[in-house]
């Protein structure tokens, strides 16, 4: 079966996506978040190239394309989940800090 080159190209994005979301940390987030739009960008415009109508099957977007996004979703997910923790982390921190203030105010 020949390549469509809409497909390699929105594999290629699919990709790239996935590397930013690897490498992504505070540092970079501004900046890997506006790369990562413009691949998503990008690939709906791929995507319209194709003239794909709603419900119609390519097997090789069902199969190959299906795999990476899938690993989009638990990256994404995993950042989530990290974040979440630091968050909490940092919640509990905050609140050890107000008990330490009151409790300083109370011996006065």
């Amino acid at each position: 079966m020949n390549s469509n080159p809409h497909i390699e190209k929105i594999k290629t994005n699919l990709n790239s996506i996935i590397d930013k979301l690897e490498k992504l940390n505070d540092n970079n987030f501004e900046n890997s978040i506006s790369d990562i739009k413009s691949y998503i960008s990008d690939t709906k415009n791929e995507k319209a190239a194709l003239s794909l109508k709603p419900g119609k099957k390519i097997p090789e977007i069902n199969d190959s394309l299906k795999v990476l996004t899938k690993k989009i979703v638990k990256r994404l997910d995993n950042i989530i989940e990290i974040k979440e923790s630091d968050s909490q982390a940092l919640s509990s921190e905050l609140k050890n800090l107000h008990n330490q203030k009151k409790l300083a105010l109370y011996k006065r």
